[in-house]
């Protein structure tokens, strides 16, 4: 299966010689973490090295992994208790964007909290079947963050509006894509720009990443296979199609 993402911005300029960076990995597929009303469900925000291509790690943020985080699973009319522990070294906050909950659980700016500290917030689950996400959202830092891994998937399920017709072997024929842009240096580190254009415009760079790979492959069987496409990048606007322009059916937004 090959999905281009046609950009619809510019990349920026980029003053140092980059990595060459290499493509075609397997596409990396979250774990999921399955939230219920009982205790012992946990997301560590923290540091790590990661390789986006063979051969070289990159230092990076996430949450339970090196980088980005595993897709919380959440059912429609339960209780979803999760305890999120601060393990790196700035303030962080765990957002769920698009959830359906106040503000005093929300993880927005005003909750931040310190490295070393934990939050424990209970989300009661009212909303219909949805394909959502969870970043850190400290004010001044999220875009930073997000960029270095701070970011994950969430699923919302509702049995009693579930489509029976719709693929759901997750990681066979139901795809989570976290797709962001990226920019190396020539160590392997990533170059995140705060200045000028990026900083009014946001950053923009020229490596493709799903899942924290660059350009990577995936193979599914034959049939339909649900593709749930998140754009985590900063900046960047992108045009989903197959290269064979194949049909792209919307069935979330």
């Amino acid at each position: 299966m090959t999905l281009a993402a046609a950009s619809l911005l510019p990349t920026p300029f980029l003053s140092k010689n980059v990595w060459a960076v290499e493509a075609g990995m397997p596409l990396p597929i979250p774990p999921v973490l399955e939230l219920d009303g009982g205790a012992g469900n946990v997301l560590d925000a923290m540091a790590g090295k990661h390789g986006f291509s063979p051969g070289r790690t990159t230092r990076t943020l996430g949450f339970s992994q090196d980088f980005l985080g595993p897709v919380l699973r959440m059912k429609r009319a339960q209780t979803s208790k999760i305890t999120v522990r601060n393990k790196t070294n700035d303030l962080i906050t765990a957002h769920w964007h698009g959830l359906h909950v106040p503000g005093i659980v929300d993880g927005g700016p005003q909750l931040a909290f310190a490295p070393g500290q934990t939050w424990s917030p209970e989300l009661e689950i009212d909303q219909p079947a949805s394909t959502l996400w969870y970043h850190s959202h400290v004010h001044g830092r999220t875009a930073e963050q997000v960029y270095a891994g701070l970011a994950g998937m969430i699923f919302i399920d509702d049995p009693d509006g579930q489509k029976e017709e719709l693929p759901s072997n997750y990681g066979v024929d139901d795809l989570p894509l976290i797709v962001q842009d990226k920019a190396f240096d020539e160590d392997a580190s990533l170059i995140y720009v705060k200045r000028g254009p990026s900083l009014m415009h946001g950053f923009r760079a020229n490596q493709i990443v799903v899942n924290g790979a660059i350009r990577p492959a995936a193979t599914v069987p034959a049939g339909l296979t649900r593709l749930r496409i998140l754009n985590a990048s900063n900046a960047r606007i992108y045009h989903f199609r197959f290269e064979d322009d194949r049909v792209l059916s919307l069935i979330h937004i």
